[in-house]
């Protein structure tokens, strides 16, 4: 292919960028608006020099600035043309998530009825251990659902006015008593015997249980969990301290992870946790802090409006139980309970 000129460039509908002798003698609008630093008569962006070698595939896609882009390299008598346009969007939407979830649910119903089937003498020692990765594999459902949903339609949202102390006091009570199987210890301290505020319960336990999750993850055995309610300015204040040792990884635990990372171990689970805790508290109008850097550990602060519900809330529609009859906090903690703490599942 011949050299071409600026008004031929501009006839492609993609970016269009010609190169020769390492320097950039063409380029029409539509790549300038993709890659701003581009010029002509200047060497190419580092980040497509990989392009120009002479191994690298004649069309594929690369990352250039965060954004994930698709080229085509063509020969020209002296030099290449790299024609550069936006990459497809990923192929599955939050309604096809949420129909992976619930048909992976139905399954997982099927292979529960396969199991209880079976000759409970040839499967009394791995029970528990069913037991734990099916939680856990539930957790996980529930969770990408979440974000299917949150990322969608929005996540459904049934607020009534609860007794938050209440809830809280009896989420802790039977936490606590699991933990003690991972030999984690879980304090809970509160001011107000009964406080009323507008929520939705199965949320407001689901944000306690995931940070209950993390912080239990980040406390070596022997270490101490602390949850405590305080009430304030017509606020509800709630306290979850890890006993997690050092220093954690502020950068980490901000920045919001590549679209393509995947945990490195299944005990990482899928770092959906803060995402979801985040948009709890949204839902309810509260906020969610996390103490200043210099002190061991994490201890989140959650704040929430109390008293009687607000009448002109909007509601979403109900939520059907999803979870089988299982446990919720049974099945939010499956991720750090041993597996002797499902033997009494039948």
């Amino acid at each position: 292919m011949a050299q071409l000129s600026l008004s031929a460039l501009e006839q492609f509908p993609q970016g269009a960028v010609q190169i020769s002798e390492g320097l950039v003698q063409g380029v029409n609008q539509a790549a300038c608006a993709l890659l701003p630093a581009l010029r002509q008569g200047c060497p190419p962006p580092a980040p497509l020099l990989p392009l120009l070698d002479g191994g690298a595939e004649p069309a594929g896609t690369v990352s250039l600035s965060g954004a994930l882009f698709s080229y085509s390299r063509l020969p020209l008598a002296d030099g290449v043309l790299l024609l550069l346009q936006p990459a497809p969007a990923q192929g599955v939407t939050p309604g096809q998530l949420d129909s992976f979830v619930r048909q992976a649910r139905t399954l997982m119903q099927d292979l529960l009825l396969t199991v209880q089937l079976m000759d409970p003498a040839s499967t009394e020692g791995s029970r528990p251990d069913f037991w734990k990765t099916y939680c856990r594999t539930t957790r996980l459902l529930s969770n990408l659902q979440f974000m299917a949903q949150a990322a969608g339609e929005g996540v459904p949202f049934h607020p009534v006015t609860l007794d938050l102390a209440g809830l809280i006091r009896h989420t802790a009570e039977e936490a606590a008593g699991l933990l003690e199987l991972s030999h984690l210890t879980l304090d809970y301290q509160a001011l107000p015997v009964s406080l009323l505020a507008p929520g939705d319960p199965a949320l407001l336990r689901k944000l306690l249980l995931t940070l209950l999750s993390n912080g239990a993850k980040a406390t070596p055995p022997g270490g101490r969990l602390t949850l405590s309610l305080r009430q304030g300015q017509g606020r509800a204040l709630l306290l979850v301290s890890d006993g997690g040792a050092g220093q954690p990884d502020w950068q980490a635990l901000f920045s919001p992870p590549a679209s393509s990372a995947v945990p490195a171990a299944p005990e990482s689970g899928a770092g959906l946790g803060l995402a979801i805790a985040r948009h709890i508290v949204a839902l309810h109008n509260g906020a969610m802090l996390l103490q200043p850097e210099g002190q061991p550990g994490l201890c989140w602060a959650i704040s929430l409006p109390t008293g009687p519900l607000d009448p002109h809330l909007s509601v979403r529609s109900p939520r059907h139980e999803e979870l089988g009859g299982l446990s919720p906090v049974l099945t939010e903690l499956s991720d750090v309970l041993p597996a002797a703490a499902f033997s009494e599942l039948e």
